[in-house]
């Protein structure tokens, strides 16, 4: 199971997580465990976390590398909605960024 894109749609539901679980035959608490997981390793952003960045002006993201880039030159493309992107064609830059990423708090 993705539990990050789980916790998305769960977020966007509007459901208690009680409901939601009940509504997708996941265990309550295995969600709250794995969910707890993912934000204490900063992959995904709190209710509240991501509701204080929006307010702030900001767009949570999200950095991902699953080393497995079969002899592709490793990167990391971010594209935002209003046109535009960024790319990093260095794996130790990618690397930076997730550090960075990770010590940005609001």
């Amino acid at each position: 199971m993705d539990w990050a894109e789980l916790y998305g749609d769960w977020a966007r539901s509007g459901k208690t997580q009680r409901r939601y679980c009940t509504d997708k035959g996941i265990g309550l608490q295995e969600f709250r465990q794995k969910v707890g997981k993912l934000i204490q390793s900063g992959a995904v952003l709190s209710v509240r976390e991501k509701e204080k960045t929006e307010k702030a002006g900001f767009l949570p993201i999200t950095i991902q590398c699953d080393g497995s880039f079969s002899g592709k030159k490793p990167y990391c493309e971010m594209t935002f909605r209003e046109g535009g992107r960024i790319v990093i064609e260095e794996l130790g830059a990618v690397a930076e960024l997730g550090k960075l990423m990770g010590s940005i708090r609001v």
